[in-house]
């Protein structure tokens, strides 16, 4: 596979990587504002950050290396195909687990699925 020139497929890898790197500063800011939100006592907050750190990133490596065989065994376009149903089924579940707080204060708290 030739490398990326500064041809036709260079600006669309720039700008996959500029949103990448957006994303996960966004989401870096997002997700320790939303477990301390979700946090009831104040001691817990540390566990809790360790907790969903540990769970996101430690699941990178492995979704990489489930990554790079699907793309070997498929071709490049199957992890792609695969992910995107895969992160939007997590998004809804996810977001069924969270309700908007009844106060109207904007803070989410956990739903009836969520603990």
């Amino acid at each position: 596979m030739p490398a990326p020139g500064p041809g036709r497929p260079f600006p669309r890898l720039l700008t996959a990587t500029a949103l990448s790197a957006l994303g996960n500063g966004v989401r870096a800011a997002a997700l320790p504002l939303l477990a301390a939100s979700l946090t009831d006592r104040p001691e817990l907050l540390g566990r809790v950050n360790g907790s969903y750190r540990t769970l996101l990133l430690g699941t990178e490596p492995v979704a990489a290396l489930a990554g790079g065989v699907i793309a070997g065994v498929l071709g490049l376009r199957a992890p792609i195909l695969l992910g995107v149903p895969l992160l939007l089924g997590a998004a809804l579940l996810g977001r069924r687990g969270l309700r908007a707080d009844p106060d109207g204060a904007g803070v989410l708290s956990p739903g009836p699925g969520g603990s």
